[in-house]
C-alpha cells in the first residue's frame, strides 16, 4: 500500500470597487487536504477541510479504498522539489491602502467612466509527499484584477473587461492599462465588414474551447478529436507553437507540478511546435490508456481521483510586434487588431465552424486603443484560424501587462442588430 497527502492552505483578502468607493472587503483562510491509498490497481481517497487529520483521514481512506475505485496508474516517485514564489510581504493593511490609491487616482483621471472591479490578493501554499521520494511543494503570492469599465453615457451594461493577475501589486500598470482601455472607449466607434485581424486574450474560453477540446487526451485517444490520428504531422501554421503551461510567464500562479506529482522542464509542455502536432495533453490513466505522451494535466478537488482537466494553454511569443505581424501577413491594412473586451456569446459546430457575437470590441495597434466597435458578429474556421488565417502572437503583451499576451487570426466580421 502506498499512501499519499496533498495539503493546499488558501489565505485570500478580496476587495470589490464599485461606484467610485470600496464597495466591501473580506478575507478568508482555507486549509484543504487529503490522503490517498493506492493498492493492486484501486485508489482510496479521504478529504477534509479546515483542521487536517492525517491519522483519521488514512483509517477514512483504508475503508474507501474497499469501494474498488480503478486507478491503474503508478504513483510517482523519487521527485523533490519546493519552490517559493513571492515577490511582496504585504499586509492586509498594506493591501487596503494600496486599492485605495488605485481608486482615487481612477477616480481622478477617467471621471468619465464608472468602474466594477475584483481585486484579490492571494498567499497559496501547495505540498504533495508520498512514501516512496515523491516531496513538491510550492509557496505563492499573487494578485488578481477583474476590472470592469462602462462609460457612465453607454448603453451597454459593460464595455469592457480586462483580467490579469501580477505578483506584485503595480498601481501603474493597472492605471496605464485602463487608460489605455478608455482612451480608446472615448472614440467614435465603427462597424467594420469583411475579412479583419482580431486578437483574443490567450485565456478567452470563447475561442479555445474547441482547441481545449480537439487537443485533450482523451478526445485524441477515442478518435473525437478534429486532429486524430495526426500527431507528428505538420497540420498548423508553421508559425504557430502551443504549450501546456504551468509558468508565470503565461499567467499561471498555481503549483508547479500537476495532482499526480507531474512537472515538465521550465513549466511548459509543447503541444503543437511550429506547426507539428506533437502531442495531446494527458494525465497519467489517458496516457496509459492510449498509449500517449504524459504532459502532467491532471486536476483534482482535494478529495477527489486526479483525471485529466482544461490545460492552462499558451502560446509562444514571436519575434515581431503587431504591426510587424500584420505587414507580415498582407500587403496592405490599418496595422490594427480588433481586441475581443465583451463577447455576449459564441460557440463552434462539430466541424470546427466558429461564430461569436461581439458586444464590444476596440481597435488596437500593439500600444493604443482607438475606435470601439460594438455589435458585430465574427466568424471563422478553427482550422484556418490555426492554418491560413493565423496572424500570429505580438511579442509585446497586451497593454503592457506582463504575461497579458493575445492571440491574432484573421476572422470575418458582418454587422449586427443590437437586439438580436
Amino acid at each position: 500500500m502506498i499512501k499519499e497527502v496533498y495539503i493546499k492552505t488558501v489565505d485570500e483578502i478580496c476587495a470589490r470597487l464599485r461606484s467610485g468607493a470600496i464597495d466591501s472587503t473580506r478575507s478568508r483562510e482555507i486549509t484543504r487536504g487529503s490522503v490517498r491509498l493506492y493498492e493492486n490497481g484501486k485508489i482510496g481517497i479521504a478529504g477534509a477541510l479546515g483542521t487536517f487529520d492525517e491519522e483519521g483521514l488514512t483509517q477514512k481512506a483504508k475503508e474507501r479504498l474497499d469501494m474498488g475505485v480503478v486507478y491503474t496508474a503508478l504513483p510517482t516517485a523519487e521527485k523533490r522539489e519546493e519552490r517559493e514564489d513571492i515577490a511582496t510581504d504585504m499586509d492586509a493593511y498594506d493591501f487596503l491602502w494600496e486599492v485605495e490609491e488605485l481608486l482615487k487616482e481612477q477616480n481622478r483621471q477617467f471621471p468619465e467612466y464608472s468602474f466594477v472591479h475584483d481585486i484579490r490578493y492571494i498567499y497559496e501554499t501547495h505540498h504533495l509527499k508520498n512514501v516512496i521520494g515523491l516531496d513538491l511543494s510550492h509557496k505563492t503570492r499573487y494578485f488578481e484584477f477583474y476590472l470592469t469599465v462602462k462609460r457612465k453615457d453607454s448603453e451597454n451594461v459593460k464595455d469592457g473587461t480586462l483580467s490579469f493577475k501580477l505578483p506584485s501589486f503595480d498601481k501603474n500598470a493597472v492605471i496605464g492599462a485602463l487608460r489605455t482601455l478608455c482612451e480608446g472607449l472615448s472614440c467614435a466607434s465603427v462597424v467594420p465588414e469583411g475579412k479583419i485581424p482580431v486578437l483574443f486574450f490567450f485565456d478567452d474560453f470563447l475561442y479555445n474551447r474547441k482547441l481545449w477540446e480537439t487537443l485533450n487526451g482523451i478526445s485524441y485517444g477515442s478518435g473525437s478529436s478534429l486532429f486524430s490520428g495526426k500527431m507528428g504531422e505538420k497540420v498548423f501554421s508553421e508559425e504557430l507553437t502551443l504549450y501546456q503551461s504551468r509558468s508565470r510567464k503565461d499567467q499561471f500562479f498555481d503549483a508547479f507540478f500537476d495532482m499526480e506529482g507531474i512537472t515538465n522542464p521550465e513549466d511548459r509542455c509543447p503541444l503543437i511546435e511550429n506547426g507539428i502536432l506533437r502531442m495531446p495533453f494527458t494525465d497519467k490513466m489517458t496516457a496509459k490508456r492510449f498509449f500517449l505522451p504524459l504532459t502532467g494535466a491532471a486536476s483534482a478537488e482535494y478529495d477527489s481521483v486526479p483525471s485529466i482537466d482544461y490545460a492552462h494553454l499558451a502560446y509562444r511569443p514571436s519575434d515581431y510586434s503587431l504591426l510587424e505581424l500584420l505587414r507580415r501577413s498582407v500587403s496592405e491594412g490599418e496595422g490594427k487588431a480588433l481586441i475581443v473586451l465583451q463577447p455576449t456569446g459564441g460557440d463552434y459546430s462539430a466541424d470546427g465552424h466558429f461564430s461569436l457575437r461581439l458586444q464590444t470590441g476596440i481597435w488596437y495597434d500593439g500600444e493604443r486603443c482607438d475606435r470601439p466597435v460594438q455589435n458585430i458578429t465574427l466568424t471563422a474556421d478553427m482550422r484556418k484560424m490555426l492554418g491560413d488565417d493565423w496572424i500570429g502572437v505580438p511579442k509585446q503583451p497586451l497593454f503592457n501587462i506582463p504575461g497579458l499576451f493575445g492571440v491574432c487570426f484573421w476572422m470575418t466580421a458582418q454587422p449586427r442588430s443590437p437586439s438580436k
